[in-house]
């Protein structure tokens, strides 16, 4: 790890939330999987999820949606907080939302506004309180530049400015060196 991602993998160890961007090739999801797996190392729940099925795959997670409950996100906030609450088959979604410490999120610049916003509320309103995702620990990586962002993605919530004290954009290639022939 280098000094750049050593600034955001010792206070997310310490429970502090965290945004890492960076450039295709820079080790974003690398540092992501090394945080994840320091905080499971320490006892706590961590979920890792991403934007799509195939980043999700990748990192050995499950996509936001899964993870939520939201499925293809048609139902509004009252009505999917009324099928987790009362449906069975949703009953594996209350539980990992009620019992996660840690939420994980890759490709975050492909998450909607309406679903990180669907997101919050659930995790909010299934464990009872009125802290910002529910008081869970929020670890999102991005590159806002590889792909055009998701429409009214998800940086433009007001929530966030209280949310992540702490970001981190990594600038250096991780990696083999690439020769111009």
């Amino acid at each position: 790890m280098d000094e750049y991602q050593k600034k955001t993998f010792f206070p997310c160890l310490n429970g502090h939330n965290a945004v890492i961007c960076g450039q295709a090739g820079t080790g974003k999801s690398y540092l992501l999987t090394k945080i994840v797996d320091e905080l499971r190392g320490l006892g706590k729940s961590v979920s890792l999820t991403s934007s799509t099925g195939i980043s999700a795959t990748q990192l050995g997670g499950i996509t936001i949606h899964k993870w939520a409950g939201i499925g293809n996100g048609r139902y509004l906030n009252e009505e999917i907080l009324h099928l987790i609450r009362t449906d069975e088959r949703y009953n594996s979604n209350l539980r990992t939302i009620r019992n996660t410490d840690v939420l994980a999120v890759d490709e975050i610049s492909m998450i909607s506004t309406k679903v990180f916003n669907q997101v919050e509320f659930l995790c909010r309103k299934l464990r009872c309180t009125d802290k910002v995702f529910g008081g869970i620990q929020v670890v999102l990586c991005g590159d806002f530049y590889q792909l055009s962002p998701a429409p009214n993605f998800a940086f433009k919530l007001t929530f966030l400015n209280m949310l992540f004290l702490i970001s981190l954009s990594i600038k250096s290639y991780i990696g083999k060196q690439i020769k111009c022939l």
